[in-house]
C-alpha cells in the first residue's frame, strides 16, 4: 500500500513540474517507452477503445466523487480541505487504475492522455487560487473518456 501512494505521489509530483510533457510521462510511468511526440486522443478505428474491470471500476468511483462535489463547487461552498480531500481521493483511483488496469498498449495509451488530465487536475486543485479550475480539468477528462472508452452506462458530466 506504501509502494502504490509513494507511486501515485511521484507520479504526480512528475506530471505537475513536467505538465507540457505529461502524455508522454504518463506513457512512461506505466511501463511503455514514450515516443517523444505529444499524443491525441482518438477513437480506435472509428470505435471507442476496449475497457476491462479495474479501469470501469476506477472510472465510475471518480465520476461518482465528481457528481457529488459537484454542486457544492458550483455553489462556492466547497471549501479548500474539500478540494485537497477529492484531489487526494481521485488520485488514489488513478493510482488502482495504473495498478490494476491491463489494456492492449493502443488502448493503453490512449488511457494514459485521461490519466494524464485527471492528475493535472489534481494538482492544480491543491493550489489555493486555482482549485474550480482543477475540477473542469478533470471533468473534461471524465467526458472525454466516455467519448472515446467503452464503458456501458457511462454519463457525461455537466460543467
Amino acid at each position: 500500500m506504501l509502494a502504490s501512494r509513494t507511486f501515485a505521489g511521484a507520479l504526480l509530483a512528475l506530471t505537475i513540474a513536467l505538465a507540457p510533457a505529461g502524455t508522454a510521462l504518463a506513457e512512461t510511468a506505466h511501463g511503455h517507452g514514450a515516443s517523444g511526440a505529444p499524443l491525441e486522443l482518438v477513437l480506435d478505428n472509428g470505435s471507442k477503445w476496449q475497457t476491462d474491470d479495474p479501469l470501469r471500476a476506477g472510472m465510475s468511483a471518480i465520476r461518482t466523487a465528481l457528481e457529488g462535489s459537484l454542486p457544492a463547487v458550483h455553489d462556492g461552498k466547497f471549501a479548500a480541505q474539500d478540494y485537497a480531500d477529492l484531489a487526494r481521493n481521485l488520485e488514489k483511483e488513478v493510482d488502482g487504475i495504473v495498478t490494476n488496469c491491463k489494456l492492449p498498449e493502443a488502448a493503453d495509451g490512449q488511457l494514459h492522455i485521461i490519466l494524464t488530465q485527471l492528475l493535472d487536475g489534481t494538482g492544480i486543485m491543491k493550489n489555493a487560487a486555482e482549485q474550480a479550475s482543477g475540477v473542469v480539468k478533470i471533468v473534461e477528462a471524465v467526458n472525454a473518456y466516455g467519448e472515446h472508452f467503452d464503458h456501458p452506462g457511462w454519463q457525461k458530466l455537466p460543467l
